[in-house]
């Protein structure tokens, strides 16, 4: 009737796996049952219709149909196949099955083996064969792999025959380190570990980035490292990258000139042994040391605020002067470490004195004089060579020129 709701049909749900075989062998039995009980009836009619006497009484035991378990199969042979001739002769196996074998596709779906190419027939054949994949071969193979897997792993990375021992060492363009400093790296190379367990050094895993860090670690004025070239199976060429340097300080020291490599911070980090002289600066008055192998690299310069003030104050000078036409300084001088005078001389000749102390002449002063001098007549008689020196250390706004071949009351 209208407006009255059909009763839902109930959704049919697909049995699970256990439901359909419990079912099916169910069903299978009772059809068994009713099918000997089917033909003992009909053999106890037959009887009686044949008046036939029972001696005895007898139990009738239903036999059992193998057609009728699907477990109990009977295989036979293919039609026009001789089984006997082939239990004699093994090696002559019928047409019919190569068929199953040749066709591989159809083997590897009923053996359950894996779908390969054909190059790969007889590994797949393999697999098969010795159950591979089996739960007992499975911890096997799994046991052989994590042994070989191991082995290969401590060897690889932990044994020392790929530790890189050997290093050769280059520099960078304006980079040196004596040989103290280059000790102290590759030590800290061969004691450093990635994580806290693989070792730095190992040759697989030797870059940039790790040898970096602990460079500056042992040197902080290390800016870079690089791996050029790694040598089977322990050997690396690197090249090594300092910061630019604030000065280089030739100094007498004991009768003998050293130079000493002043880094931005204004620690004397190394000596320059190379010759590359970088930012040099004189200085004058020879230094005399009274303890024994004492050497500049002992010097404190970062704590000596004036001293160091004057190094930075000359790279401010040398920077103005890039900055000026026909100027070119050749040599900067320092009279001694004590004090706080700057000379500096130009490719003409001319000597420029200057004076560190910004308490006695203030930088804002001492910038206009500069710009005023080599902005005016003067820095052409300059470039000319006709001035002796020019005396940038007087207080008042005026600076001393001393042109040459004539006395000069102040100097």
């Amino acid at each position: 009737m209208p407006g009255n709701n059909p009763k839902p049909i109930p959704k049919r749900q697909k049995p699970n796996w256990w439901q359909s075989f419990v079912e099916k062998r169910q069903i299978q039995q009772k059809l068994s049952s009713q099918n000997h009980q089917i033909r003992g009836n009909k053999k106890d009619i037959n009887d009686l219709s044949s008046n036939k006497k029972q001696t005895s009484t007898r139990i009738s035991r239903n036999k059992p149909r193998y057609k009728e378990d699907s477990k109990m199969r009977v295989l036979k042979p293919a039609k026009g196949i001789d089984l006997q001739s082939y239990l004699h002769s093994p090696k002559a196996k019928p047409s019919k099955t190569m068929q199953a074998v040749s066709n591989f596709p159809g083997f590897s779906k009923v053996f359950g083996g894996f779908t390969l190419s054909n190059r790969f027939k007889k590994f797949n054949y393999t697999l098969l064969k010795f159950k591979i994949f089996s739960f007992l071969n499975w911890i096997i193979v799994s046991i052989l792999l994590l042994g070989v897997t191991g082995s290969f792993i401590y060897i690889s990375f932990f044994d020392q025959y790929f530790l890189v021992t050997n290093y050769e060492v280059t520099f960078g363009p304006n980079s040196y380190l004596e040989e103290e400093e280059i000790e102290a790296i590759l030590t800290r190379f061969s004691t450093s570990k990635t994580g806290g367990v693989l070792p730095e050094n190992q040759f697989w895993f030797l870059n940039d980035r790790n040898l970096t860090i602990s460079a500056d670690k042992a040197v902080p004025e290390i800016n870079r490292v690089n791996v050029k070239e790694r040598i089977w199976p322990n050997k690396a060429i690197l090249e090594i990258h300092t910061e630019p340097i604030l000065a280089t300080l030739s100094i007498q020291e004991n009768s003998q000139r050293r130079s000493w490599r002043i880094s931005q911070s204004g620690r004397v980090f190394t000596e320059d042994k190379a010759g590359l002289n970088e930012q040099l600066i004189h200085v004058q008055r020879p230094i005399t040391y009274s303890r024994l192998n004492a050497t500049f690299k002992d010097y404190d310069l970062e704590a000596d605020i004036d001293q160091l003030n004057r190094v930075w104050f000359t790279n401010v000078l040398w920077v103005f002067f890039e900055e000026q036409p026909g100027v070119e300084i050749i040599s900067t001088q320092f009279p001694s470490m004590t004090d706080t005078d700057v000379q500096l001389m130009t490719n003409t000749g001319t000597t420029l004195y200057f004076s560190s102390d910004f308490t006695t002449i203030p930088r804002q002063n001492l910038e206009s004089r500069l710009r005023g001098v080599f902005n005016s007549t003067l820095a052409d008689e300059q470039i000319a060579g006709r001035i002796a020196y020019i005396d940038f250390r007087i207080p008042s706004q005026a600076v001393f020129v001393c042109y040459r071949n004539q006395p000069c009351a102040v100097k």
